[in-house]
């Protein structure tokens, strides 16, 4: 089945599964990079949403392609749906409490991205640019999920009565609470796979390097870190710094 016929029978049948309580459509959101994405929003039609579950239609169209059950394809977008919606009060309470700066400003943290491909996901945030990439800023909440996050937008200036300087100032003080932490590649590689068994390189001769946070959330951000943070592992070497994405930075010495 087409990609552009599943997206059509897949929202029929999910909306005469969900009943006619639920509207059910496909909308595009825009991610970073200029990436368009197709999703599934359901919303209640008897409460007024502040939380809306969003569910990406790809994973479903390969799930469909492996079992071709349309049927069971929609059970499982249904079963997401109420897996979701079982954390939706917490994230609604969390949304709600960025109403007022006092609250909100220790949950601020950067975000970067490349400048190009990104202007349309960029309009209406607060950002600045550094260099050839754009800075704007998140609201991490609690709930729903591992990791979850609310992009600060200009309107929410007016809310808080703070400035875009004060803004970035706060996300940069957050950042620097973060646990930012530069570790050889070997190693995050047999972290990321979770094997033991993998030779890894001291670290002393490593010549490539991951820059991150804790979480490995929105780590490349760290590039905002003060020259005293990365002479503390380089000492005076020169190193390039290496976008690879909003997660994390490559640090790799210069030869």
């Amino acid at each position: 089945m087409r990609y552009t016929e599943f997206q059509e029978r897949a929202r029929k049948a999910l909306r005469e599964q969900m009943g006619n309580g639920y509207d059910v459509s496909i909308q595009k959101i825009v991610k970073s990079n200029g990436c368009l994405l197709d999703a599934f929003i359901i919303k209640k039609r008897s409460e007024r949403e502040q939380a809306i579950p969003v569910l990406y239609l790809k994973q479903y169209y390969e799930f469909y392609n492996r079992i071709e059950d349309m049927e069971v394809c929609v059970m499982k977008i249904q079963s997401d749906y109420e897996a979701v919606q079982l954390d939706k009060e917490k994230v609604s309470e969390a949304m709600r409490r960025v109403e007022g700066w006092d609250t909100v400003k220790d949950r601020i943290y950067p975000a970067l991205v490349s400048r190009k491909g990104n202007e349309e996901m960029l309009s209406g945030l607060v950002y600045r640019y550094l260099l050839d990439l754009a800075v704007y800023y998140i609201i991490r909440i609690e709930g729903g999920g591992t990791h979850n996050s609310i992009k600060i937008k200009k309107s929410m200036c007016s809310m808080w009565g703070v400035g875009q300087q004060e803004i970035h100032e706060q996300a940069v003080k957050n950042m620097k609470l973060d646990g930012y932490q530069v570790k050889g590649m070997g190693s995050v590689i047999q972290e990321l796979i979770m094997e033991d068994g993998i030779p890894v390189m001291p670290e002393e001769q490593e010549d490539m390097f991951v820059l991150t946070n804790r979480e490995m959330w929105y780590g490349a951000a760290g590039m905002l870190l003060d020259a005293e943070f990365m002479s503390m592992k380089f000492g005076r070497r020169n190193f390039y710094i290496l976008p690879s994405s909003v997660h994390e930075c490559a640090t790799r010495f210069a030869a």
